[in-house]
């Protein structure tokens, strides 16, 4: 059964993202913290997908599988990355050029953040997290989520005849969550500020792509016989719940509450029927979230390098200048997508 929906909200979370780096060109204050919002949205999507694609079936976990899986799928984003973080090398060539920039910490941390980058291991060092495209600690989390998805497939595949089962593990990873972000967002305490980050280390969001995975298997809401005003009911009320929790509670509560809603968001989605079948499962809709990652992984680059250079050499209006970063992170994106995809069906053919 296709999803149309689910590519729908991809996309929405793409555009919280987005909306969150650039916001400044409007406002000196954002209402609530769209970009993490939207990563929990990414991870917690992931998870769900994985599990309805793969939880009831049979994959090799051994160690060699599961680092032959990670780099294959590294290879299908690879060069987008190389892309992005040259371009940003080539912008601080020219800023040292023109204004006698330097790289903050100098030489060393340059070639720590050079050598993080190049091998997608930037984000297990929180001195590196935002270094070059910023947004590609993502990037260092999904690889490990690559690595350890056979092994969660083959922990958890009990859990697609057993419901029960499925919640206790749910609830478990959950209260963990739960005291993780008390201790680290509450209590503000962490036992290696110099390279742990609650907000990007690989190992900690993994829980957000679990609870997604786990959430799927505990409400498999494609097994629902919901009529159609049910489902919009429910899609409807979903959403409207989700962002007034964000705008009223985005300082209060912690991500794990968000990433719970972002479970009972997506189950909605995914339903079969109703109202966010048609306005997020149109085919715009479903194409700007099949390039959302190329959108993500393009966008912060565009709006480092362009947004005050539009702003100084042009009368664009800042409304204006936001929309030719968004449309020029489209075209970007679709390219980049249409290369990836001849270039995965070439694999094929070969």
């Amino acid at each position: 059964m296709k999803l149309p929906a689910i590519q729908g909200l991809r996309f929405l979370g793409f555009l919280m993202i987005f909306i969150n780096h650039s916001y400044w060109l409007f406002s000196k204050n954002k209402w609530f913290d769209f970009g993490a919002r939207g990563v929990e949205i990414f991870f917690v999507l992931s998870g769900f997908l994985m599990a309805y694609h793969y939880g009831n079936k049979d994959v090799a976990y051994d160690l060699k599988s599961s680092i032959r899986y990670m780099l294959r799928k590294a290879k299908k984003f690879y060069l987008l990355h190389l892309v992005t973080f040259f371009a940003m090398g080539a912008s601080f060539w020219n800023l040292r050029q023109t204004s006698g920039w330097h790289y903050p910490g100098g030489r060393t941390v340059l070639y720590r953040d050079v050598i993080l980058n190049l091998t997608l291991l930037k984000s297990w060092d929180a001195r590196s997290i935002f270094s070059f495209n910023g947004v590609t600690w993502f990037l260092s989390v999904m690889l490990f989520i690559y690595l350890c998805l056979p092994f969660l497939i083959h922990l958890f595949k009990e859990n697609t005849t057993d419901r029960g089962k499925a919640a206790v593990w749910f609830l478990g990873i959950f209260l963990v969550k739960i005291i993780g972000d008390t201790i680290g967002y509450t209590l503000h305490w962490n036992p290696w500020p110099q390279t742990f980050s609650y907000y990007a280390n690989p190992a900690y969001r993994l829980i957000d792509f679990v609870l997604g995975y786990l959430g799927y298997q505990v409400l498999r809401p494609l097994n629902s016989n919901w009529g159609n005003l049910a489902c919009s009911f429910l899609q409807v009320g979903s959403l409207i719940i989700y962002f007034l929790c964000c705008v009223l509670f985005d300082k209060i509560w912690l991500p794990a509450h968000f990433v719970f809603l972002s479970v009972l968001l997506i189950t909605a989605f995914m339903l079969p029927d109703g109202i966010a079948q048609p306005i997020f499962g149109n085919r715009i809709m479903v194409h700007l979230g099949n390039i959302s990652f190329e959108l993500f992984i393009v966008h912060q680059v565009l709006i480092s390098i362009l947004a005050n250079r539009l702003k100084t050499i042009s009368r664009f209006n800042s409304l204006q200048i936001w929309l030719i970063l968004f449309c020029l992170s489209i075209i970007m994106a679709e390219c980049f997508n249409r290369r990836l995809d001849s270039s995965n069906r070439k694999n094929v053919s070969c």
